[in-house]
């Protein structure tokens, strides 16, 4: 390592400079790192990790606030939630890096609603931080309820003022949950309750997209959709199913939905045709816009667009000659897939062509209070060659089809034989089997088949040791023992720091313990929870537990969900140690300054935070991480793994010394490896007195960066320099080179008054960057 020589303070103030190339902005020279990681839970809406200067603020990343069923609710930094001064959830935050930081976007699903209040959890914690709130409740004292501001989305923690004719508007003056850089919208239909009304907010300028709508519902069709009062349509001027839009102003995105009957130009042809056709009602009955030969009756009959022209081949068969979609198309069949009740698939109606595989999504169990049943296709249970409910439909579309999803009440028994009605129809297709009936013939009864989640039926056999297991064709269907999971335990928990990514720590060992020596089936997976803080920085291969990241010296932490074959599961964090390896041989020895003695010495003026730049060389050409070792100032220095910038935390004062001696002597010892090999040095940092009454506060150079390939002579930047009030500001200053610390690349500036100027051309990958040191000069001393 080479530690740049020291050299003797002077009392007129001196500063050491770092000029770097463009090229090299993001990486200018910084002090400690820290691992940043922002994750989301549960697991897979949002995952980014980077590494931030300790003492910088880092922002969150913008949160899709819906996404697959679920709801944004809050952040979190460790454990402390995010929230403005009204308690309400920063959608994104700022935070101050003290050191290893775990951000978690805390996601809960749409309808969840724990404490059965009627409000939402999300909205819950969204607005009020946690479950408290009641539907009649009002804490921003508006007389709007919590049920009245959600429906009208507005703030339930932002008093409302009521105008002139009723009109509620919150007197908030920044966007709802603090975050200024998202954009309100709201989607609904008219009249209400065709789609579910939504109002939310997103990323400035992010794209957004309607569900797609086309036909009847409840006696009413759908006409067009309008965003801010604007007609939505193709070229053509045919209404469009869908919107999508960007987001760069609060938008008002309506479903038109016309009564099926209505036609108040009394012209023959629906309103909602019309207005889905043309955009007005200025056609006839008898009209042929597209001129095809089919009348706009006949096109509203067959199913046909009326600004498309439609052609005729032999055999009579009408289809739309556009190149974009065939609307009345042979080819074309319609499904849709819902559940009975409502609410518990998401539903789908749409179309595909004939021919095409569907298929839906895999049910099964609970979902508040109610039970998956069955399918039905148009009507008919879905069920395999034994009687019992498939959890999937799959199949070949050729007709219009409608698949239903059949949910029960968990907890209904209509026909009060003991036997839940969901699992009769899910096993059976009807009721009429008993609690004590045994339909498979394997001494099972339907209660105990349902007790043991088997499959009534499919006949079961009992092996010595009382493993019960379905007799189906090619695997166990449901395997029913006593396994549980008591304790999970890893072989190993140290590992080596400054070793390449995929490094192997020790394998999981699950504990049963009626069963321990069971040799199961087990998964294992990282989790978030307590202690899952670094998690990013493993991987689990199998059983094996596995580096993901390069480690410095220190302690981690992870959390380890194991599960066996009945998706028992249990969770243990564990605390990972990596050090160094002592048995790496060392790098060549470190160049060190005053001679090549053992412990290199440097001196540094006071009120200056930077020391030096350390350097280690590895003889393969390997990068070198630096750290800092145990030495008993180490904790007042903070070190850049990459770059080896050395520098005190807090500005050191020389009135005021901090080290244990108290005599301006600060002990440090660096460590620089390549993964392989290390070595270490120890410096001692002497800090020197600087005159303070030539009154200088600051001494900068801005900006401190030039692209490569400028011309010689071209400004890299401008020195200035802020005095004491005390001090004249009108006296005459002076800048110049000098040498010392840092003075490494004088030789390729100059100064003319306060510019600081070029004397050649630079290239980036020749060198990316350059120190100079400078120092400045008043007239009055």
């Amino acid at each position: 390592m080479r530690a740049y020589p020291a050299q003797r303070a002077s009392s007129i103030p001196q500063r050491w400079f770092l000029l770097v190339l463009c090229a090299l902005l993001p990486g200018l020279a910084r002090g400690e790192l820290a691992q940043v990681d922002q994750v989301s839970n549960p697991v897979g809406f949002l995952s980014q990790t980077t590494a931030e200067e300790v003492g910088t603020k880092v922002n969150t990343l913008v949160p899709a606030l819906f996404k697959d069923g679920y709801a944004f609710g809050y952040w979190t930094a460790g454990s402390e939630r995010l929230s403005d001064a009204q308690g309400r959830s920063l959608t994104t935050g700022s935070v101050t890096v003290q050191g290893t930081l775990t951000l978690t976007a805390h996601y809960f699903p749409e309808d969840e609603d724990t404490d059965g209040d009627g409000i939402s959890d999300w909205f819950e914690y969204r607005n009020f931080g946690d479950l408290s709130p009641t539907l009649e409740g009002d804490p921003d004292g508006d007389g709007f309820t919590n049920q009245r501001e959600s429906q009208l989305g507005q703030e339930a923690r932002i008093p409302d003022d009521v105008e002139d004719g009723g009109i509620s508007f919150a007197s908030s003056m920044v966007a709802t949950f603090a975050d200024p850089s998202l954009v309100k919208y709201e989607i609904r239909s008219d009249p209400v309750g065709f789609i579910d009304s939504r109002s939310e907010f997103a990323g400035q300028n992010s794209l957004q997209r309607t569900q797609d709508l086309h036909g009847a519902k409840d006696g009413y069709h759908f006409a067009y959709w309008s965003i801010n009062g604007v007609r939505q349509a193709s070229p053509s001027g045919l209404a469009r199913n869908q919107a999508t839009f960007t987001l760069n102003e609060t938008k008002t995105v309506v479903a038109h939905y016309l009564p099926s009957d209505q036609d108040e130009d009394g012209d023959g042809i629906m309103d909602w045709f019309e207005l889905n056709q043309f955009g007005n009602l200025g056609q006839g009955a008898n009209d042929d816009p597209d001129g095809d030969g089919f009348s706009n009756t006949r096109e509203n009959q067959l199913g046909q667009e009326a600004m498309i022209r439609d052609q005729v081949e032999d055999g009579g068969i009408s289809f739309a000659a556009s190149t974009v979609i065939a609307y009345a198309s042979d080819e074309m069949v319609s499904y849709v897939v819902k559940s009975n009740p409502v609410g518990f698939v998401e539903k789908i109606d749409t179309s595909a062509l004939s021919g095409n595989t569907i298929s839906t999504p895999s049910l099964h169990g609970e979902k508040d209070g109610y039970h998956f049943a069955y399918w039905s296709l148009n009507g008919v249970r879905q069920a395999t060659t034994t009687g019992l409910a498939v959890n999937q439909v799959s199949l070949q579309i050729e007709k219009v089809v409608e698949l239903v999803a059949h949910y029960i009440p968990s907890d209904q028994d209509e026909d009060g034989d003991g036997i839940s009605d969901w699992f009769e129809l899910n096993q059976f297709g009807d009721l009429s089997q008993g609690a004590d009936n045994d339909p498979d013939g394997d001494s099972f009864t339907n209660e105990r088949e349902n007790q043991l989640g088997q499959e009534a039926m499919i006949p079961d056999s009992v092996e010595d040791g009382g493993i019960s297991f379905a007799a189906s064709t090619g695997a166990f269907y449901f395997v029913q023992s006593y396994d549980r999971l008591d304790g999970l335990e890893l072989n190993n928990t140290e590992t080596f720091s400054f070793k390449p990514a995929g490094q192997e720590i020790g394998h999981f060992i699950p504990f049963d313990s009626k069963a321990p020596e069971s040799g199961g089936r087990y998964r294992y997976r990282l989790v978030n929870g307590d202690g899952s803080a670094d998690n990013a920085k493993f991987k689990i291969d199998g059983k094996f537990l596995q580096t993901n990241a390069f480690l410095i010296s220190g302690t981690y932490t992870l959390r380890v969900r194991v599960s066996n074959h009945l998706n028992i599961h249990f969770e243990r964090s564990f605390l990972i140690t990596a050090k160094e390896d002592p048995n790496a041989p060392n790098l060549p020895p470190y160049i060190t300054s005053d001679g090549g003695e053992a412990e290199a010495k440097l001196k540094v003026s006071e009120n200056q935070k930077f020391i030096t730049t350390v350097q280690a060389t590895d003889p393969d050409g390997d990068p070198v991480y630096y750290s800092l070792g145990e030495e008993e100032d180490g904790g007042l220095f903070s070190i850049d793994i990459h770059t080896g910038k050395l520098e005190f935390i807090n500005t050191p004062d020389y009135e005021n010394p901090a080290d244990e001696n108290g005599d301006n002597l600060y002990r440090v010892n660096v460590i620089g490896s390549d993964g392989r090999l290390s070595d270490s040095q120890s410096l001692v940092v002497e800090v020197t007195d600087v005159d303070e009454d030539s009154g200088v506060v600051e001494f900068i150079l801005t900006p401190s960066s030039i692209e490569e390939m400028k011309p010689t002579g071209s400004e890299v930047g401008r020195f200035s320099t802020t005095f004491e009030t005390s001090k004249d500001p009108s006296m005459g200053i002076t800048y110049s080179l000098v040498s010392g610390n840092g003075d490494s690349g004088n030789a390729k500036f100059e100064i003319d008054g306060n510019q600081l100027l070029t004397k050649e051309s630079f290239d980036f990958e020749e060198a990316s960057a350059h120190s100079i040191r400078a120092k400045v000069h008043a007239a009055d001393g």
